[in-house]
């Protein structure tokens, strides 16, 4: 086997370490890449808190349970940042992240069957009128276009 000189082997050295370096990075993110694949938002209510553990129910009718009632009331709603364990069965979900989804009046709406069957503009002003006759009214009240 040949002999290295003290340079060589430095510049040896340090060569395999760049080498490991860089391929330890592109590893961590590919891992990383495919990791967040597997992230979903998911939008749900909060209809139990008992004790620490708050229950959520998203709009196809799942529980999910979390710890950590803190502020949480029943009816808030709660965003969740959800996992798919690589499955593509919802039970074994799980809970990365929550944060609290403010509730307005538009959460009815949103979550309903109800469907926008006209609506009107006049520029600084929208109306909606929905399946059930109710009529929604929205107003301008700033120009961000023509800046």
């Amino acid at each position: 086997m040949k002999n290295f000189t003290k340079f060589q082997t430095i510049c040896l050295i340090i060569l395999l370490a760049i080498i490991a370096a860089t391929a330890d990075k592109t590893i961590c993110q590919l891992y990383n890449a495919n990791q967040q694949k597997h992230l979903y938002p998911l939008s749900t209510t909060v209809t139990e808190i008992k004790n620490d553990t708050v229950t959520v129910e998203d709009t196809n009718g799942n529980l999910w349970s979390f710890d950590g009632a803190e502020d949480w009331q029943v009816g808030d709603g709660c965003a969740l940042i959800m996992h798919d364990n690589s499955t593509s069965e919802i039970i074994d979900d799980t809970i990365i992240s929550t944060r609290y989804q403010q509730n307005n009046w538009s959460l009815p709406y949103m979550y309903s069957n109800l469907e926008i069957t006209d609506w009107n503009t006049n520029g600084s002003e929208i109306a909606f009128m929905l399946s059930d006759g109710t009529e929604l009214y929205a107003t301008k009240s700033e120009n961000i276009y023509d800046r």
